[in-house]
């Protein structure tokens, strides 16, 4: 195949919903797009585009990343456990003469924090492998952020942990359970003093 034959066309959803208002997004399973000429011959296709509900009955998390062509592909996690990590530096004051009771002799200073998330799918499939592989490997990859407090929706920059991972099992290899762990990029704004 040669480069020439390569189209790039963005068919996430988001994207469609603007060029497509009327189509009920949230009750479509699978969709690909067509693009064709004036003459109507088909041009390109996309694969097909299966959407999987995982979200149902559930606090999810959506993951971007750059797959393998240079694309962003995105994957749903229902399973999510979030742990929160402080560190920080501490600084001994003397006191005052006289004592002033509500003042610390020992302070926190340069307090950083971060969230951990270790998140899960157990709707994986031995065929998804390939492409869940593509996201073990991608450089770059984004939490999506549902806007609060006014905040509008964005995508985070996260950092996968290293790790190994069962692509193939012996047994029961229908259903995999694909569990990751990352770290967002920026560690939490804090109030310095």
């Amino acid at each position: 195949m040669d480069i020439e034959s390569l189209y790039h066309i963005p068919n996430g959803t988001k994207n469609l919903a603007v060029l497509f208002p009327s189509v009920p997004w949230k009750d479509v399973e699978e969709y690909y797009v067509e693009v064709t000429n004036l003459e109507d011959e088909i041009q390109a296709t996309t694969c097909n585009n299966v959407i999987r509900k995982s979200f149902q009955g559930t606090e999810g998390v959506r993951v971007y990343f750059l797959n393998g062509l240079g694309g962003i592909d995105a994957i749903n996690f229902c399973q999510v456990e979030e742990e929160y990590e402080t560190k920080s530096d501490s600084r001994e004051s003397p006191l005052s003469v006289p004592l002033i009771k509500s003042q610390g002799g020992t302070t926190r200073f340069n307090v950083k924090t971060n969230e951990t998330y270790r998140v899960t799918t157990p709707y994986a499939t031995e065929g998804d492998m390939q492409w869940l592989k593509e996201l073990l490997r991608s450089p770059a990859v984004w939490m999506e952020y549902k806007g609060t407090q006014g905040q509008p929706d964005d995508y985070l920059p996260i950092v996968l942990s290293d790790g190994k991972f069962i692509t193939r099992k012996i047994g029961e290899r229908h259903t995999y359970q694909f569990t990751v762990e990352y770290r967002l990029s920026n560690t939490n704004i804090t109030i310095r003093t």
